[in-house]
């Protein structure tokens, strides 16, 4: 594996973290009062997460990682940094459900989506019209 290098994003960088979920067939465009991880090879993002405050609430969102660099673990350290910004406040999480595992291994743990704050579970169900999610939570 190349040298990776995990970091937050300025401002001035969520152009480029844009064009980064577009590449990979997401549609984000960053708010000033998200925190994003970058992860980067040669001074390119291969690699993104978001956590967002919603209503109070914490919620990590869009992990993604570019093809070519998946299965070399850049995913779980971008979640893992975030997990030492999130410390021990609670975090929900909506992930593909063919992803639960994976996530489980990471310290999540499913919950019914009756347990998400009302915010997110109208996302979940927003969201489960077209995929297959499920709800999950940090702590």
């Amino acid at each position: 594996m190349q040298n990776v290098s995990i970091r937050q994003a300025q401002e001035t960088e969520y152009a480029l973290v844009t064009a980064f979920y577009s590449s990979v067939g997401e549609v984000v465009v960053p708010a000033k009062d998200e925190i994003i991880l970058i992860a980067n090879i040669n001074q390119k993002i291969v690699g993104a997460i978001r956590l967002c405050r919603e209503e109070g609430i914490l919620v990590r969102r869009t992990l993604n990682v570019l093809p070519e660099h998946q299965k070399q673990g850049i995913g779980s350290r971008l979640f893992l940094a975030m997990d030492a910004i999130i410390g021990g406040e609670t975090c929900y999480h909506l992930p593909y459900a063919h992803l639960q595992k994976y996530y489980e291994s990471l310290g999540l743990r499913t919950i019914s989506p009756s347990e998400l704050p009302p915010h997110v579970h109208e996302r979940f169900l927003t969201y489960s019209k077209s995929f297959s999610v499920i709800a999950m939570r940090s702590n």
